[in-house]
């Protein structure tokens, strides 16, 4: 019995490390905005500058200059804010979940986020229930 607890304790012990994500070190780095798709439609952003920074001290950056997508689709549902330039603290939770936390601004989660070779998907689903997928490349470090 006494080495039934010993085990136990040491158990619980270890397992209280830092967890360590299946993206956690691969999300590090810039990356900038290539596509939206939204309801279906893609909208591609190769014209509006996008580009978000993930730091290894779980900090995060956002340089933005995205505005309206088109006229018939407005910018609320959308989890990132319009033109200006942001920083806040990022978590990968799960090996498919990403939050971020901007100062004075409620948790935007990521219910999926996938890399593959240099291309970042993260996909949204807002309050409106509207999912909204954004495609990002790895900036390449010669830019």
């Amino acid at each position: 019995m006494k080495y039934l607890i010993l085990l136990l304790i040491s158990t619980t012990i270890l397992s209280c490390g830092y967890d360590s994500y299946k993206h956690t070190e691969d999300i590090v780095g810039e990356w900038t905005a290539k596509s939206l798709i939204i309801k279906g439609k893609k909208y591609t952003m190769e014209k509006t500058k996008f580009i978000i920074n993930f730091d290894k001290d779980l900090k995060y950056s956002i340089d933005s200059e995205l505005t309206k997508l088109a006229n018939d689709y407005y910018f609320e549902s959308i989890p990132f804010r319009g033109k200006g330039q942001y920083q806040g603290d990022y978590a990968v939770v799960s090996d498919n979940m990403l939050r971020l936390k901007e100062k004075y601004r409620d948790k935007i989660t990521f219910t999926y986020i996938a890399i593959n070779n240099d291309e970042l998907t993260l996909t949204y689903v807002s309050r409106d229930n509207v999912k909204i997928t954004t495609v990002f490349t790895k900036t390449s470090k010669n830019e």
